[in-house]
């Protein structure tokens, strides 16, 4: 079985080492073929069909027709030489 997957890039940059190893030992019948898309994209490739499942990441509430699950929970670190916080105007 064939299945097509979308991603966005910083998807598929920080899955392709750690999550698609998993899917791929869990799923041995299944030929994952991934492509790197916009959200705008996958969601677009899910409901024409063109594409079986998709994967990004998301602030929004989920898409009313879509099935949608979390599968990861990151943290977004902030990092800078300065305090950019304490005095935004600063740059």
């Amino acid at each position: 079985m064939v299945s097509i997957c979308n991603v966005t890039p910083v998807c598929y940059t920080s899955s392709r080492h750690r999550s698609f190893p998993v899917f791929k030992k869990q799923h041995p019948d299944i030929q994952l073929n991934v492509n790197t898309n916009s959200r705008e994209q996958i969601q677009e490739s899910l409901l024409n069909a063109s594409a079986d499942y998709g994967v990004y990441f998301s602030c929004e509430e989920e898409h009313p027709i879509l099935d949608s699950r979390i599968l990861d929970e990151d943290e977004l670190v902030y990092c800078s030489k300065h305090d950019l916080l304490s005095d935004p105007g600063a740059y």
